[in-house]
């Protein structure tokens, strides 16, 4: 069963060790519970497929397996990871695969795999008022090469960064597992704010996106989230 167009994580043995800063907009009203504040590791595996849509280049990726390596919950309203997809492949929005195309970690790992990093906080940022994570200041890169260098066919663009906002809903909320869903309709609900990474302009501030290169993107999928370490088995969720 997949959420493939909700309504509503391309969430890595990726691009090595980031620092991130608190962001301007974390909390927003929400906060991690307080089991999971307390330097809590955590991880997320996949529900069903998730899936990278970039309408603009007739462009579906999808992926197979999703992971969250050095996930770390630093406060009540402050957590970070690095999102590691796997088993990638490009298709038209009509799911003709792109046979000619492979989508690859890097030039040199030939891993069909994408990677990214990203800020999880918890946020009051959707318009149904749904407890809600943000991933904010997401960053990656999509590599897609030809399957023959010799004779390449493949039209699709090379190289494209991954950027931006993505805005999830907590499906079942102060769980072990909670389920996070994210679709192009659940992007539509995020409410405009002042302060962020986004770029489309709207009469009440700035919308929350995601972009491919320079063309909007969105994610379709779901993922549960869970506690790992010393805090594995314990609920996870947010509250205000």
């Amino acid at each position: 069963m997949t959420y493939r167009r909700y309504g509503l994580s391309l969430l890595a043995v990726a691009i090595g060790v980031m620092a991130f800063a608190p962001s301007a907009q974390a909390a927003l009203g929400y906060s991690f519970n307080k089991t999971s504040a307390l330097h809590a590791t955590f991880d997320g595996k996949q529900f069903g497929i998730n899936t990278l849509l970039v309408a603009a280049l007739n462009l579906e990726i999808r992926c197979e397996k999703l992971s969250i390596q050095g996930g770390l919950i630093t406060s009540g309203t402050h957590a970070e990871g690095k999102l590691l997809f796997e088993v990638c492949n490009p298709f038209t929005l009509t799911l003709v695969p792109y046979s000619k195309c492979h989508v690859y970690i890097s030039a040199i790992d030939k891993k069909l795999h994408i990677t990214a990093t990203a800020l999880f906080l918890p946020a009051e940022i959707l318009t149904t008022n749904a407890p809600a994570i943000l991933l904010e200041k997401i960053t990656g890169s999509v590599l897609i090469e030809s399957t023959d260098p010799m004779n390449p066919e493949c039209t699709l663009p090379e190289h494209a960064t991954l950027k931006g906002e993505l805005c999830t809903v907590i499906d079942n909320n102060q769980t072990v597992e909670p389920l996070i869903l994210y679709s192009n309709t659940i992007q539509g609900t995020c409410k405009p704010r002042n302060v962020l990474e986004g770029t489309e302009q709207s009469s009440g501030g700035t919308k929350d996106q995601l972009l491919y290169g320079n063309q909007i993107a969105n994610i379709d999928g779901a993922a549960h989230l869970l506690l790992t370490g010393a805090h594995a088995g314990m609920t996870l969720g947010v509250s205000l």
